[in-house]
């Protein structure tokens, strides 16, 4: 049932992906539904379970970008690995947590993935004060965007009755 939940929560998130439309005062950055999948599912469930959030999520973000076929799945295991390691250190269940973890990651997926399409020379250099401007964007529909997709996912969770395991 976890992973119908997963698909599910991964449909709702490209569709909601899609159809935002980008924030053009903060440099054309569009809402990380599908990263925000990830980071719920990095704090909630196993490492398994983060693997296939983030490599499913961030080929469907490739696929509707124009992003070459796997740069955010990169991103979203690096991400989702490393939040998934440091989750015993942090207030899973704080709402604060969560905006900040959403603002922050969202942010420097903004910067990797601009580095790696550099280093690729696959998009021509941008001013500083661009790239600054939309990781800021980043980080604002970052910490907008994931504590909404946490308790929607954590909602859907309990209504088909998957239970988390606590550590003690």
């Amino acid at each position: 049932m976890t992973l119908a939940v997963m698909a599910l929560l991964l449909l709702v998130a490209a569709l909601l992906q899609s159809l935002t439309p980008a924030v053009a005062l903060l440099a054309s950055a569009k809402m990380p539904f599908l990263l925000a999948v990830t980071i719920y599912y990095a704090l909630k469930h196993g490492r398994g379970l983060v693997m296939a959030a983030a490599i499913m999520g961030g080929l469907i973000q490739d696929s509707l970008s124009l992003l070459p076929i796997g740069y955010s799945a990169l991103c979203f295991v690096a991400a989702g690995l490393i939040i998934h390691h440091a989750r015993e250190s942090l207030f899973r269940d704080s709402p604060f947590t969560v905006a900040a973890l959403g603002g922050g990651v969202a942010a420097l997926e903004t910067l990797v993935m601009y580095v790696m399409l550099r280093v690729g020379t696959e998009v021509a250099p941008v001013p500083l004060w661009w790239l600054g401007l939309k990781m800021g964007g980043r980080v604002l529909l970052g910490m907008a965007v994931t504590p909404l997709v946490w308790g929607l996912a954590g909602l859907a969770e309990r209504h088909v009755g998957v239970v988390h395991e606590e550590r003690i």
